[in-house]
């Protein structure tokens, strides 16, 4: 499984008891900048089924900036995913 350069995927944020959650598309999206092979994904869900929750270091998102070594959650759709 890989992740393609300027796949769109969605910022999290904390929600009901604590779990992270997809933020809405008109605040929360960005994009990956480069490809991403073996992603980590987490066996969390969401109110859509269509997203999966993946761990990335910001280096690897458009306009998010922090530790390299701290990884963000974002939300990719299904349909981006690509196997390699």
């Amino acid at each position: 499984m890989k992740i393609k350069a300027n796949t769109p995927c969605f910022l999290s944020t904390i929600g009901h008891n604590n779990f992270w959650y997809p933020q809405s598309s008109e605040h929360g999206l960005t994009y990956i900048t480069s490809e991403i092979k073996n992603p980590q994904f987490k066996s969390w869900t969401c109110g859509n089924p269509n997203l999966k929750a993946l761990l990335v270091s910001p280096e690897y998102l458009r306009d998010v900036y922090g530790d390299p070594d701290r990884e963000v959650v974002v939300w990719v759709r299904n349909k981006d995913l690509k196997t390699a």
